[in-house]
């Protein structure tokens, strides 16, 4: 009998409006009883179901003496926004549901964990105060292409941005959302955004930056970072107009000393030198790298022919006074280095390479002249 008038109420209500399934959602609830219509997140999910079109009645897992309905997919699922709440509520990702005007509607924990307030401070908020100006218009031109029937233009996919927390904390995320059509839900449409935190992947991929572009012996910069600095600070010093300078230095006989000394002590005695040259620069903007073998470099941006040539001194000196009785080596155990210097300043280097081209010139002819000294390529 309580099948009979499972069907005869979808009969009733086949084809009717919006407002007449809201009321058969009442309906159904008043017919059950409050505590059933609150058993689960939907009032006519998980009971069974009743097929629209010849009115079988199949047996519920749940309740055999109690129909679902299956509603025709065009039609609205009464208690699906409940559903969805639910369903985001178990989600392992954080989830949060906006509306057309981006106004918060509901959030899962490890959403409001991200935005950095309570579900409940959270709720009803306008997203876009999380958001950096640069990429709030962004996202509000987004909801407005929603709102002007432009559905394909109304999603956007994973993108990298800057949340501005509630307490006043920045975070690292990446960010998709997708539009809801409002005949799923019955009510305006929505959207879902999705988010990760992005703080350990950032720290991990900066490590690992930071370790391609460092030389693993002497902790200066390698090569590949070294070459694409030198690129950075011609282009920033030559539509500024400023100066560059480069310094190539070489330890003088060194092939001798790994020989004598051995390796060990050879990596050693680099790790010094290295030490005494990273000390020697002039500014924050300065690098000091690793150019291969017993050879390293200095970008000097901003700096003239003379601050180029007292940072050389320095290095000189400084390497000259090395002590390696602490690798039991004797104490009249010394070390020394050529340097050449080669500055571009009225744009008489065409390139980059032109530069370090100019400044290895220099080296060798520091070298070639009885070692241990700098000559200056200007």
């Amino acid at each position: 009998m309580q099948a009979d008038k499972c069907v005869n109420m979808i009969e009733q209500y086949r084809g009717d409006s919006l407002e007449a399934l809201k009321k058969l959602d009442d309906r159904w609830a008043a017919y059950h009883g409050d505590a059933d219509a609150t058993a689960d997140s939907s009032l006519l999910t998980h009971r069974g179901c009743v097929d629209t079109d010849s009115a079988a009645i199949l047996d519920s897992p749940f309740n055999a003496n109690v129909a679902t309905l299956n509603l025709p997919s065009t039609k609205v699922q009464p208690g699906l926004l409940t559903t969805l709440a639910s369903v985001i509520n178990h989600v392992n990702e954080a989830i949060f549901i906006i509306n057309e005007q981006g106004v918060l509607q509901m959030l899962n924990p490890m959403a409001a964990t991200l935005f950095g307030a309570s579900i409940e401070d959270l709720t009803e908020q306008p997203w876009s105060d999380f958001l950096q100006p640069e990429v709030k218009e962004r996202y509000l031109s987004l909801l407005a292409q929603g709102a002007n029937g432009q559905e394909a233009l109304a999603n956007m996919g994973t993108k990298e941005i800057v949340l501005q927390r509630a307490d006043s904390l920045s975070l690292d995320v990446d960010l998709s959302l997708s539009y809801l059509p409002a005949s799923p839900t019955g009510q305006g449409a929505l959207y879902m955004g999705v988010m990760h935190n992005l703080t350990r992947h950032k720290a991990q991929y900066q490590a690992l930056r930071l370790q391609a572009r460092t030389d693993k012996l002497t902790g200066l910069a390698n090569r590949h970072a070294f070459d694409e600095e030198i690129e950075r600070c011609w282009v920033d010093c030559n539509n500024d107009h400023q100066p560059l300078s480069l310094v190539v230095i070489d330890v003088d006989y060194f092939k001798l000393f790994n020989d004598r000394y051995g390796h060990v002590n050879g990596d050693a005695c680099l790790k010094k030198i290295a030490a005494v040259i990273d000390s020697a620069l002039p500014t924050s903007q300065c690098m000091a790298a690793r150019y291969g073998g017993e050879e390293f470099a200095l970008i000097l941006p901003n700096c003239d022919a003379t601050a180029a040539q007292l940072c050389a001194q320095r290095v000189q000196t400084a390497i000259n006074h090395l002590s390696f009785t602490d690798l039991g080596l004797h104490g009249s155990v010394r070390v020394s280095v050529s340097q050449g210097i080669a500055v571009e300043t009225l744009g008489q280097y065409r390139t980059s390479k032109a530069l370090l081209c100019a400044a290895d010139t220099a080296l060798y002819r520091a070298k070639s002249d009885g070692r241990n000294r700098i000559n200056i390529r200007v």
